[in-house]
């Protein structure tokens, strides 16, 4: 029988599994937790991410950044995905977005997905759409500059 993180990762890497790119809002994505060893972390996190995959966004709160952490993903992580470092305090909830068109929330964040009792759930396109314009407002020029480099790989909506 599989452990709940399993189910829950193998729920996520089913949910990602046709994206390109990839946005994770999540303020705690660069941390570990005392659960597992960073690079036991870091495996899981690559783990989940399509072999299509060419851009990795990651929209955290510097305040929970783990600067260890990041260095083994950027060590690990396959060289034909680009990784992108947003800094944003101002969103609580875990949102995914699939290739700039279709979004989940996850209730917990990446490195207690499976421990304690949490939902998956796919937003609506009126929240989808709600939640990228507050984006684009936070963000600005960054986000803006990722999409931009996002859509010379592909057409983005």
């Amino acid at each position: 029988m599989l452990k709940i993180r399993e189910i829950a990762l193998h729920s996520l890497k089913n949910r990602v599994r046709d994206a390109t790119s990839l946005v994770i809002c999540d303020p705690y994505i660069l941390t570990s937790t005392n659960r597992q060893e960073e690079a036991e972390y870091v495996r899981e996190l690559l783990g989940i991410l399509p072999q299509n995959l060419a851009n990795l966004v990651l929209v955290f709160s510097d305040t929970r950044e783990n600067l260890g952490l990041r260095t083994i993903l950027e060590a690990e992580c396959p060289k034909h995905i680009k990784i992108h470092y947003l800094e944003c305090d101002e969103i609580h909830d875990r949102v995914w977005i699939v290739n700039s068109s279709k979004a989940f929330v996850t209730g917990t964040s990446f490195n207690s997905i499976g421990y304690r009792l949490s939902f998956i759930i796919d937003l609506s396109k009126k929240d989808f759409d709600s939640f990228w314009e507050f984006l684009v407002r936070e963000l600005g020029d960054d986000l803006k500059k990722v999409i931009l480099e996002n859509r010379n790989n592909q057409t983005i909506s």
